[in-house]
């Protein structure tokens, strides 16, 4: 038995090696994902953890994985048949990294249960802080896709919307960003939720 870190409101935070960690888990409606590219950006990010896709799909409807353009090749062949296409997460004034220079969008794989019809272009702006992590995801946008993916929806209210909750939300987190692949290293995801907006703004 693994005990959770954080336990409020049904919300559950776990710290460890999120690999290790879900089988342990219940099932779930979504499991939401951001895996090292494999790009050495950090040192935790000398390869992408190949393999850890049916993990996910093991105790999960839908499987999101945020994988990188880099990894989109790699992501796709590891799910095979549970392969349902890609959501495009679209930073209309910022821009990140990609193979060809810079990007405007951050691919999101989608795999297993096919989830409600809906958008594959979620637009999103980023402004405020920048949450404390070496590969931050911007807030905003998080909000759009677990909400467009989960059944249960997020802790937390959405800017300019209705408040939605997760009565069995479920999270891991690491608190040495620094550590190896494979790895959750978020320590404050979960606090940051209501304050942070993602990377900066251009």
């Amino acid at each position: 038995m693994i005990n959770p870190v954080y336990d409020v409101d049904g919300i559950q935070i776990y710290h460890g090696d999120c690999r290790e960690i879900l089988p342990y888990l219940p099932k779930v409606d979504l499991v939401l994902t951001d895996p090292p590219y494999g790009i050495q950006k950090w040192d935790w990010d000398e390869s992408y953890p190949v393999g850890f896709e049916k993990d996910c799909l093991e105790i999960a409807d839908t499987v999101a994985i945020m994988c990188g353009q880099w990894a989109i090749p790699k992501c796709i062949a590891e799910l095979g048949d549970k392969y349902l296409g890609i959501i495009a997460l679209h930073n209309r004034n910022g821009m990140t990294f990609s193979p060809l220079g810079f990007g405007n969008w951050i691919p999101c794989i989608i795999a297993g249960k096919r989830p409600s019809s809906g958008q594959d272009c979620l637009s999103f702006n980023v402004n405020g802080e920048k949450p404390n992590h070496p590969s931050p995801k911007p807030i905003a946008a998080m909000i759009k896709l677990v909400t467009r993916l989960s059944i249960k929806g997020i802790a937390g209210p959405s800017p300019g919307r209705r408040k939605v909750r997760a009565p069995q939300g479920r999270m891991v987190a690491n608190g040495d960003r620094g550590r190896p692949q494979g790895k959750c290293h978020r320590k404050h995801t979960a606090p940051s939720l209501s304050r942070g907006k993602g990377e900066k703004a251009r």
